[in-house]
């Protein structure tokens, strides 16, 4: 698993044994990055269900203003720690929560992220949850949007209060569903 460009291409981050964690291949994320194009300039990025932080940090590599990495795993964590530290990345941080406990304890006084990735365990049953927690919560800015990685036999085509499905495209095994933020809810 690598950067793919940007200020920090090349980089090797490193990756957990097994399979409890399953980052985005190569060719997914360079799928993704290619569709959001100049969404990722300046962006603030809220990696969910981080894993590696594999995302997030190809967001900073290519531009991203700031990420903020959600993970609940212990181990996790510290393989988003490790790879933080050998690109150097700054203006980040790291936060060991459940996603849906994240998402509903945001503080509303914090500017909201402009660029959200979701990809968490394919058989985890996170989707609905977080999503219709995205869409009632400000901590996605207006216009902003999720990117949320699944399996190709997993279907989002539930309308989320707030967000609107514009893009899905599929890679072998995996999807890519990109959602937008419609209005600020209050």
């Amino acid at each position: 698993m690598r950067i793919i460009a940007g200020r920090w291409k090349g980089a090797r981050l490193a990756s957990p044994a097994g399979t409890a964690t399953r980052p985005t291949t190569d060719r997914v994320k360079e799928s993704v990055f290619s569709i959001l194009g100049h969404h990722v300039d300046n962006a603030r990025v809220l990696d969910l269900c981080a894993g590696t932080g594999n995302l997030g940090l190809e967001a900073l590599s290519r531009g991203a203003e700031s990420a903020v990495f959600v993970e609940k795993s212990g181990r996790a964590v510290a393989l988003i720690r490790e790879n933080c530290e050998k690109v150097r990345a700054g203006n980040v941080r790291i936060v060991r929560k459940d996603a849906i406990r994240f998402i509903r304890n945001w503080d509303n006084a914090q500017e909201p992220f402009t660029l959200v990735f979701f990809d968490p365990p394919y058989g985890g049953g996170l989707y609905q949850g977080v999503l219709e927690a995205v869409g009632q919560s400000p901590i996605l800015r207006e216009g902003g949007i999720i990117v949320v990685e699944h399996g190709r036999d997993q279907s989002l085509h539930e309308m989320y209060q707030g967000l609107a499905t514009i893009d899905n495209r599929r890679y072998g095994d995996t999807q890519i569903t990109l959602l937008r933020q419609k209005e600020v809810n209050q």
